[in-house]
């Protein structure tokens, strides 16, 4: 298995939903290029090893405290644990952690993708906002476009 794969697909979606044409996003992957985030995930390593990025980290120019962030793993039974607590061994707990760390500045949607094709593939969405430490899960099993996601966020 290569998370590869599961990243091609989610990039796919992006593209065929128009992030990467749309100039009121700024798209990075395993790094951000907006200082402020980067702060944020100096220490936010799922091993305690230091640095640590989602595959990908998603910000809207026009929406300064929402941030957006998906986090891979290729094995659908890698999903999601109870606790939501092994960080490097599934996809939405690594998720959760880099949006523990994000929630200091700014609300986050931080969604899990695990699988290696768009029929197996599974997807769930959860809100944390900015300070809590609670959070609140969204939907699941789809990937939308940027907007969608804003307005259930809102």
């Amino acid at each position: 298995m290569n998370e590869s794969i599961t990243e091609n697909i989610v990039r796919s979606q992006f593209t065929n939903y128009g992030y990467y044409t749309d100039t009121s996003l700024v798209i990075d992957e395993q790094k951000s290029s907006i200082s402020q985030i980067d702060k944020l995930l100096q220490t936010a390593s799922k091993k305690d090893s230091g640095t640590g990025y989602p595959e990908f980290i998603i910000k809207s120019k026009n929406i300064n405290d929402f941030v957006y962030i998906v986090e891979c793993k290729t094995d659908i039974t890698k999903h999601q644990s109870k606790n939501l607590d092994k960080y490097s061994d599934y996809a939405v707990d690594g998720a959760k952690l880099y949006s523990d760390y994000l929630s200091k500045e700014f609300d986050v949607l931080f969604i899990g993708v695990s699988g290696q094709n768009k029929k197996e593939l599974k997807v769930s969405h959860y809100f944390q906002l900015k300070g809590e430490k609670e959070i609140q899960s969204a939907f699941d099993n789809q990937m939308l476009d940027f907007n969608s996601d804003v307005e259930k966020y809102k």
